[in-house]
C-alpha cells in the first residue's frame, strides 16, 4: 500500500510519498502570494492533478490529508476550500482519502525523534525529517509525517 501524505496550505502545500513505508519522494506546491486566494486555489487544483498524474504508476494509493486546525474563522473557511479540492481530485483519480489530525502526525513525530527541550512541533518535525528522510522543507516535512501517521494506521487496520 502507498500513501500520499499531504499538508493543505493556502500558499505552500507540502506532499510525500510512502512507499513500503519509505519516503519515495516528496516536495511543496508552491502558490503566489499576489494571486488571489481563487486564482491560488485553482493553481492548486491544476498542480494537484499533475501530482497525482505522475503518480500513475504507484498503485493502489491511499491520500492523507492533514484536517487543517484554524482558530481564525476566514483561515478555516480558505483551507476547508484547499482540503475539499485536494479530496476531488483525488476521488477523480479513484484514490482513497483518509483524514489525519495534527494531534496524530506531531505525536508520532515526537515519538519518532524525541523531543529537545524548547523546540516546537514544527522543528521536531523538521529536523527528525531531515535527519531519517533527508527532507528539507517544512511542509513536506509535515506532510512525511502525515504520511507515515496514515501508513501505520492503514497497516493496522487492513493488515498489509
Amino acid at each position: 500500500m502507498n500513501v500520499l501524505g499531504i499538508d493543505p496550505g493556502s500558499h505552500i502545500t507540502g506532499w510525500c510519498l510512502i512507499k513500503n513505508e519509505q519516503v519515495a519522494s516528496h516536495g511543496v506546491i508552491r502558490l503566489s502570494r499576489k494571486d488571489s486566494f481563487q486564482e491560488r486555489r485553482h493553481s492548486l487544483r491544476s498542480q494537484i492533478v499533475d501530482l497525482f498524474g505522475s503518480l500513475l504508476d504507484a498503485g493502489d494509493l491511499v491520500v492523507a490529508i492533514e484536517d487543517p486546525m484554524s482558530r481564525a474563522i476566514g483561515v478555516a473557511k480558505k483551507l476547508a476550500l484547499i482540503k475539499g479540492t485536494i479530496e476531488e481530485k483525488a476521488i477523480d483519480f479513484g484514490h482513497t482519502c483518509i483524514d489525519v489530525l495534527p494531534s496524530e502526525w506531531q505525536a508520532l513525530a515526537r515519538d519518532y525523534g524525541g523531543k529537545i527541550e524548547g523546540e516546537t512541533v514544527k522543528e521536531t518535525s523538521l529536523r527528525v525529517a531531515k535527519q531519517e528522510f533527508g527532507i528539507e522543507e517544512q511542509d513536506a516535512a509535515d506532510a512525511a509525517w502525515i504520511a507515515m501517521y496514515a501508513a501505520k494506521m492503514v497497516v493496522r487496520v487492513t493488515g498489509r
